[in-house]
């Protein structure tokens, strides 16, 4: 990335060639900050002597009882981010950071992906098949549930005249709910196939 650093202003400029394209309409690019937090540190290292005060303060990852913290890092200031001017967006990705809160002012939309620091957890099987536990009802797997809610949620309902009705699945070829007609408008579930 050919970032350019104005000690003298604090301006650190990106241009908008050096951002990959990941939406083309409307136009967003993206911003690999982790590249962009070397970027800086080869920009100081380069500085003879570095009489000027450090771009950036940078937090390595870390982990605490199992969950990964992610990399973060802070411009310092007086160093301010300036995205080349345009009608296009920058997504920011690889890091927590503050270029949001220090970008100047001008056309480009910034996306800031901050994550409050968990970027990775460990869950193991025992607590996947806890929360399948706690959701899932009947004995019904979670994709006959699914194919349940869909159905209810959007199948097209036959109606019979005598009170009973049934909801179909998404390609119309089986009954998902079959019921009754209750009592104050409610319905009396008499079947279910989620197969």
């Amino acid at each position: 990335m050919a970032i350019s650093v104005d000690p003298i202003t604090g301006e650190i400029f990106v241009p908008r060639a050096d951002m990959p394209i990941i939406q083309a309409s409307p136009e967003v690019r993206q911003l690999d900050t982790v590249q962009f937090w070397r970027d800086l540190k080869d920009w100081e290292k380069s500085v003879d002597g570095i009489p000027w005060p450090d771009t950036q303060q940078n937090f390595p990852s870390y982990t605490i009882s199992g969950f990964t913290y992610a990399q973060a890092f802070l411009i310092i200031p007086p160093y301010f981010v300036r995205f080349e001017d345009g009608q296009y967006g920058v997504a920011l990705q690889g890091t927590n950071n503050n270029i949001l809160d220090v970008a100047a002012s001008n056309q480009v939309r910034i996306l800031s992906q901050n994550s409050g620091g968990l970027i990775e957890g460990r869950i193991s099987d025992a607590d996947i098949a806890n929360i399948f536990n706690y959701v899932i009802e009947n004995n019904e797997t979670f994709a006959e549930q699914m194919r349940l809610i869909r159905a209810d949620a959007a199948g097209r309902v036959v109606q019979a005249g005598d009170g009973s009705y049934a909801i179909r699945d998404a390609a119309d070829s089986k009954n998902r709910i079959e019921g009754d007609d209750a009592v104050n408008g409610g319905r009396d579930i008499t079947n279910t196939d989620g197969t």
